[in-house]
């Protein structure tokens, strides 16, 4: 009996996969003989190695026979957008001529369903084999789209794709992009795009911060500083160079916008730590000064100045901080009236630095006629001064 059931059961298994191999010739069979719609019907019953087989067939035969049908057969249309999402996404790995198929019909196809299922298509492919040519294709796409002013749902779609798999010059052309108005109504897709390809794009960011206005430094900026994905260092790179652009421009300086730009710079720079910039920072730290003396700067943004430049904690911010109350102190001694927050500020940052060089001015500042909260602020910063060398 038990024999029986054995040779019952491996009859039965060469029977399921004789049909089934039946199955997979005859719907390759029903492709190759049958009409666009019947061409349909193979793709969508097939399975497993067979679409992949069928697929690229509907896209050779498509590629074949596209200018004779017109770029604007439903029927030709239907068979193209089926075939291309049929297409698994190792296909790649074992055909290299599909993805040169797949720019030719984004190329010569008018149908923008098409071309957005070629895009997808392409992004998918970037994951499983990377290439050069695919973002190079997108690239010159919307190159030309935007010499020609043209935009819609394929211009769309090639923004959020160059975002997921775009390089350094997709970030110049996605920039392009957004300073031209017929892709305003994109203008979401490609500042999250351009956010995504910053952290590669340094070169390109830094030509076009050199040469851009305000507004839109700061948009960029905006996104870097935003995006938890981009690194510290990176960021700080930005801000340096944003900082070192707009602190040149003497006639920016008191300009609101430029001011908050500025600040967010600095702010990015303290926060990461970027001793690197510490010249830079002393630099803005004297233009700041002279806008709060100038009262183009409010006393409250100066003392975070003043503490965000303590933080940096260099020889260099402490000799600069140290000369300001060298400068407050003689005011006071002369009878002039200083800012009780700022000279706060200044006494208790310098103790914060602990920098030795600090200590006869401190120790003036609590002689001199300043408020009390001042002197025992003075006071506590003298304690915390470090003497070994």
């Amino acid at each position: 009996m038990r024999f029986k059931n054995s040779a019952a059961m491996f009859f039965l298994s060469i029977f399921m996969s004789a049909a089934f191999c039946q199955s997979n010739e005859n719907n390759i069979k029903f492709f190759i003989k049958g009409n666009i719609s019947e061409k349909i019907t193979a793709l969508k019953n097939a399975s497993g190695r067979e679409t992949a087989v069928l697929a690229v067939k509907t896209v050779d035969f498509i590629l074949q026979n596209l200018e004779d049908t017109g770029f604007d057969d439903r029927d030709m249309n239907n068979l193209a957008i089926t075939g291309i999402l049929a297409l698994p996404a190792n296909i790649v790995n074992t055909d290299n001529t599909i993805l040169t198929k797949l720019y030719k019909l984004f190329e010569l196809s008018q149908d923008s369903t098409i071309k957005i299922a070629v895009l997808e298509k392409i992004v998918l492919f970037q994951e499983t084999k990377p290439s050069a040519e695919s973002v190079n294709v997108l690239n010159n796409f919307l190159s030309e789209s935007i010499e020609k002013k043209q935009s819609g749902d394929v211009q769309k779609n090639a923004v959020i794709s160059l975002g997921k798999i775009g390089n350094g010059q997709s970030f110049s052309i996605l920039y392009d992009c957004l300073q031209t108005e017929c892709f305003s109504p994109y203008s979401k897709e490609i500042l999250e795009a351009l956010g995504n390809l910053a952290d590669k794009s340094l070169s390109e960011i830094l030509q076009i911060l050199s040469s851009t206005t305000i507004d839109r430094i700061t948009e960029i900026f905006d996104l870097i500083k935003n995006n938890s994905k981009i690194s510290a260092s990176f960021k700080a790179e930005i801000a340096e160079n944003i900082l070192s652009e707009t602190i040149n421009n003497t006639e920016e300086n008191e300009n609101p916008e430029v001011q908050k730009l500025e600040f967010d710079a600095f702010c990015i720079i303290v926060e990461s730590n970027w001793t690197r910039a510490s010249s830079l920072i002393n630099s803005y730290f004297m233009t700041s000064k002279t806008a709060f003396e100038s009262s183009k700067m409010k006393d409250s943004q100066f003392v975070k100045i003043i503490e965000g430049v303590s933080q940096l904690a260099t020889a260099e911010v402490s000799q600069v901080l140290t000369n300001y109350l060298t400068e407050l102190n003689k005011q006071t001694e002369k009878g002039g009236k200083v800012s009780e927050t700022i000279i706060l500020a200044l006494v208790k940052s310098l103790g914060e630095l602990g920098n030795k060089n600090a200590f006869d001015q401190l120790l003036l500042a609590t002689y001199l006629d300043y408020p009390q909260t001042v002197i025992a602020e003075a006071r506590i910063s003298l304690t915390k001064l470090k003497w070994e060398n």
